[in-house]
């Protein structure tokens, strides 16, 4: 009888030590899926955005080949020349 009680109580700490691990990496993808536009357009070689995430988190792909993303920020720099830069045109005869 108090084997049996052992065997619950030690399966049931070990379900929670599994859901606490699950929960961690699932929520280290949900972070990087964020970052990512969500279009799978597939432009960084893997067919979704998740498949993207999965492997970003093994180390088998960068956050820059994803270029939907690249692209946005790259818009977004020029945007901020643009407002930053003057623009002026002198016309001298």
């Amino acid at each position: 009888m108090i084997g049996v009680i052992i065997i619950t109580v030690v399966a049931f700490i070990l379900s929670l030590v599994l859901v606490f691990i699950e929960g961690a990496v699932n929520t280290k993808e949900d972070k990087i899926r964020a970052l990512l536009p969500g279009y799978n357009c597939g432009g960084c070689g893997y067919n979704t955005c998740r498949d993207m995430a999965v492997a970003y988190l093994s180390g088998m792909a960068e956050a820059e080949m994803c270029v939907t993303k690249m692209r946005k920020e790259a818009q977004s720099k020029v945007d901020m020349l643009l407002r930053t830069i003057p623009n002026a045109v002198v016309i001298v005869n």
